[in-house]
């Protein structure tokens, strides 16, 4: 009589074997440069379009530079950037908007280069022995130098945008006004600063920041779209000197006239006196 068949013999030899995972898309080889590394495929994602985007912009900025904004098309852009007109479009809605994106990184690098300052500390006790009438315009200067050094970082590229800009729907007007806003809010900040602290006399702290940045940024405009050289501590300097005489409790130092070394040292407050 034979032994029943064992029911181990009679399955299949898979039916035996262990069972095994299910291979799911987690144990497929991922396809990134390191063995089991999870890919990140949105981070490289946003690289290369953010890189895409500044390249589409950089064509821009010299088919305008070539044929003027007016001239230019979107197929121009696009043979010089060496892309479909699909591929602008996904980042640009139109020959306007990439106007507005190249105006746009003029505005963002000037701010947060103003921003970038360090912070006035002024005394809180207004007794405090106070600085020098040159002391305060060495200061003066070397604030507005920054802020000339940041819109000048690349004043060709600024110069060409601005005019590529100017009529077309208020492009620049627009960021300037923003631009304007955010300085004017600094430099009140400051006057308010050194009044408390009696080294600027009181004063319509408004009307007198507005005198100041309305009248720079016509100075700056004007050489930006003149091609004029520009010595901006000479510019600095002289404006300073322009502002200090209304500002200061103390009058400054004579400013240089004509045929003077502007870089001599400032005559000292006794001899000034003496004078």
């Amino acid at each position: 009589m034979q032994p029943p068949p064992s029911s181990q013999s009679s399955e299949p030899a898979a039916a035996r074997r262990p069972a095994q995972p299910a291979h799911g898309a987690q144990d497929r080889p991922a396809p990134h440069p390191v063995p089991g590394a999870p890919p990140q495929r949105a981070k490289r994602t946003y690289q290369r379009a953010a890189a895409r985007k500044g390249h589409i912009l950089e064509a821009a900025l010299a088919v305008f530079a070539e044929r003027g904004y007016h001239a230019a098309s979107v197929a121009d852009i696009c043979e010089r950037a060496a892309i479909g007109r699909a591929t602008l479009y996904q980042y640009f809605s139109d020959k306007h908007d990439v106007l507005l994106a190249l105006v746009e990184q003029i505005y963002e690098r000037i701010t947060e280069r103003f921003a970038a300052r360090t912070p006035v500390r002024f005394p809180a006790d207004s007794s405090a022995p106070r600085p020098t009438r040159e002391a305060s315009v060495a200061f003066m200067q070397h604030r507005l130098l920054g802020v000339l050094q940041a819109v000048f970082d690349d004043a060709e590229t600024t110069r060409l945008i601005l005019r590529a800009a100017r009529g077309v729907g208020g492009v620049v007007e627009g960021a300037l006004q923003r631009l304007d806003a955010v300085i004017l809010d600094a430099i009140a900040g400051e006057l308010r600063g050194a009044i408390a602290a009696s080294i600027v006399r009181p004063l319509d702290v408004e009307l007198t920041a507005r005198f100041m940045v309305g009248g720079l940024e016509k100075v700056v405009l004007s050489h930006l779209d003149e091609d004029r050289p520009l010595e901006l501590e000479h510019l600095a300097r002289e404006v300073t000197l322009l502002e200090a005489i209304g500002i200061l409790t103390e009058p400054p130092s004579s400013p240089p006239s004509s045929g003077v070394d502007r870089n001599a040292t400032p005559p000292s407050a006794a001899s000034a006196a003496d004078d």
